[in-house]
């Protein structure tokens, strides 16, 4: 439990509501301006953060990298042996029922996720969450851009 208590107030989780209702304003913003279904929206902008955030884990084994899990309703509490890899396509299926409304999780179990989100690696210095979620309304405007045509 020490890895998703480190990577969850890694993402500054005393203004997760905050971030929240922003998320949910952005995607709004964005569901008004697409053809798209707010679902579909929502889930092709977690996978291009999810993804980003796998890639940016450092690897040593790649047991970190693939340790990122994705659950509706509740945090994932397992881990896994499995390589980085799995952890998109894990994201992909869990996503994949959801609805748009559902809370999403995404975290990391291992005991040192949070010590290396904190800056415990010269791979990832500025962690892996943290780093990715200032780029979050960049990655927005990203797929905006995808979804009206616009490269």
């Amino acid at each position: 439990q020490h890895g998703i208590e480190s990577c969850r107030n890694a993402g500054n989780q005393q203004d997760g509501n905050k971030k929240t209702m922003s998320f949910q304003t952005d995607i709004s913003k964005f569901v008004k301006k697409s053809n798209k279904a707010p679902k579909d929206i929502r889930d092709a902008v977690l996978l291009k953060l999810f993804g980003a955030i796998i890639k940016d884990t450092p690897v040593d084994t790649g047991r970190l990298r693939g340790n990122w899990m994705t659950n509706i309703g509740s945090p994932n509490l397992e881990t896994t042996t499995k390589k980085s890899n799995s952890a998109i396509s894990r994201a992909k299926k869990a996503l994949s029922p959801s609805k748009f409304e559902d809370v999403i999780y995404f975290t990391n179990n291992l005991p040192y996720a949070g010590a290396i989100e904190m800056g415990h690696s010269e791979q990832a210095p500025q962690g892996m969450m943290r780093i990715n979620l200032t780029r979050f309304e960049a990655l927005i405007a990203k797929e905006a851009k995808i979804q009206k045509g616009i490269k």
